[in-house]
């Protein structure tokens, strides 16, 4: 579950979602990469690449194909976006 402090929730703008993404940093090998996050605004999800995440609200979060293992199990507070 990731959940959203009211100052994180605020930090939204309508229509956007909290993205967590995923950035290749290796050439070499496929599964090396970083993770950050960013608002985007929902409509420039449209992709397969992104999922939306259990979140606190609720679809506040989409999560990168890449970097779903990584929250696999854990809970993520995000105190500010």
């Amino acid at each position: 579950m990731i959940t959203l402090t009211e100052r994180a929730r605020a930090a939204l703008r309508p229509g956007e979602v909290l993205v967590v993404d995923w950035h290749r940093v290796a050439i070499c090998c496929a599964a090396a990469g970083e993770i950050s996050l960013h608002p985007v605004p929902r409509a420039r999800l449209g992709g397969r690449t992104f999922r939306p995440a259990r979140s606190d609200p609720p679809g506040a979060v989409a999560v990168h194909e890449r970097a779903l293992p990584y929250l696999a199990g854990r809970d993520v507070t995000v105190l500010e976006a």
